[in-house]
């Protein structure tokens, strides 16, 4: 295919998927990286106004008229991510999850047109999988985009949690959540718009980064930040842009600049799979070359050569990661329903229960490494974990707290400009 990316225009290649945390407030984001509401009122300016007022004492912000944006949880190269909650009638109050492109990026038409895809495309899928898309603001300055609150952490954060306990991902997680990924994922592929013209969308960037485990137990794809799909705004060239992803879950067809499909989500799911299932990591290399070359002979070895017990996987992870595409299983839920019959499914309170196991007591696991004497940066990994929860925890209180106090200034606001007018 001549034409192809070289090696050497990858634009993110190790480089940490920030915003891929932007929906876990419970702990372990990415070292990298480095509320109340008012009640109702006789008038909607009113609120707004009141709402703008609790900028610079704690409050955070107001975009879209009826959204208080609160501090920042995470960041990534285009944008912040904040806590955030949403207004309406009678005191309605929901927490929710708000993505502010950067100021700077605000003006330029292609940036916004890629957060604008983004938007469209996340909320022309819904499914219980996938992180809802809520709302799209924008205004002269600011351009938000305002999705739904999950209780999780992303699987990146969990593997690396285990890591430091030493211990793996129970077969039956894998399946549960691998599961979960690929449904999400079929969802994507099968979007239609308003008139049952398929999407044809494409995550392209399908890791354990973009994959969140809830609180509730149910794992959710997020992030169609690169995604493909019909009627995009921008069109994302990989020759002028360089092959957007992480290397180690690129498909062949993405490392040689060819149109990505439903089928390369698939290679990166199986990925995904063979890493959780044998705790390691499916591709190695000296350099980024040594490893798109790897990927690039499709030399795979099964799970089975490392561990015997896992033989039940080779056949699903055979067609999963084929070299040739259609050698792969032709579509997401195909794959799903084969990985259900490698083993046991873990009900969803078991995988909330395992999340809960990693990230509940983070102190405990910091002083055993510094015991065993692990790296100074898992110990800061686990120190910001455990801060991480503890925020998360009093950010929620004090949206509580807020609430009425906003309400309070509100209606004395409401009561002082009703007696002016009576003066006039």
């Amino acid at each position: 295919m001549g034409g192809g990316p070289t090696i050497a225009s990858y634009t993110s290649i190790g480089t940490p998927n920030t915003a891929a945390e932007t929906w876990t407030h419970r702990a372990m984001m990415d070292p990298s990286d480095d509320k109340t509401l008012p009640g109702p009122s006789e008038s909607a300016r009113v609120r707004d106004v009141t709402l703008a007022t609790l900028d610079g004492g704690g409050g955070g912000v107001v975009v879209g008229g009826r959204y208080l944006v609160h501090e920042r949880i995470a960041s990534s190269g285009m944008a912040t991510i904040h806590l955030g909650t949403s207004t309406g009638a009678e005191g309605f109050m929901r927490v929710v999850a708000v993505k502010r492109l950067l100021p700077e990026l605000c003006t330029d038409p292609e940036m916004v047109a890629m957060f604008i895809d983004e938007a469209r495309i996340g909320a022309a899928v819904r499914h219980t999988n996938v992180v809802a898309t809520i709302d799209l603001v924008r205004d002269r300055t600011d351009v938000s985009l305002v999705m739904e609150h999950v209780d999780g952490a992303s699987l990146l954060a969990l593997l690396r949690a285990g890591q430091l306990r030493g211990e793996r991902v129970p077969r039956g997680i894998a399946v549960a959540v691998v599961v979960d990924l690929l449904r999400g994922l079929h969802a994507a592929h099968t979007a239609v718009n308003a008139f049952g013209v398929p999407l044809e969308i494409v995550h392209r960037d399908v890791s354990p980064s973009n994959v969140l485990v809830g609180a509730d137990g149910t794992t959710r794809v997020i992030d169609f930040g690169i995604a493909a799909a019909r009627g995009r705004l921008h069109e994302t060239r990989a020759h002028e842009t360089g092959v957007k992803g992480k290397l180690v879950y690129l498909a062949p067809e993405q490392i040689l600049g060819e149109r990505a499909d439903a089928r390369t989500d698939v290679y990166a799911a199986g990925v995904v799979l063979w890493e959780l299932v044998t705790g390691e990591r499916l591709f190695h290399g000296e350099n980024d070359l040594a490893i798109a070359a790897k990927i690039l002979a499709g030399e795979i070895a099964m799970p089975s050569t490392l561990h015997t017990a896992l033989a039940p996987f080779d056949e699903v992870l055979r067609h999963a990661v084929a070299k040739e595409r259609d050698d792969r299983f032709p579509n997401a839920l195909e794959m799903a329903r084969a990985v259900e019959r490698c083993g046991v499914s873990a009900s969803r309170d078991d995988v909330a229960a395992w999340l809960e196991h990693l990230l509940v007591d983070a102190a405990s696991v910091t002083d055993a490494h510094d015991t065993h004497g692990r790296s100074m940066r898992a110990s800061r990994d686990e120190a910001r974990a455990k801060d991480a929860a503890a925020h998360f925890r009093s950010a929620l209180r004090t949206l509580v707290e807020r609430s009425l106090a906003a309400r309070e200034q509100a209606e004395g606001l409401a009561s002082d400009a009703a007696s002016v007018a009576s003066r006039l």
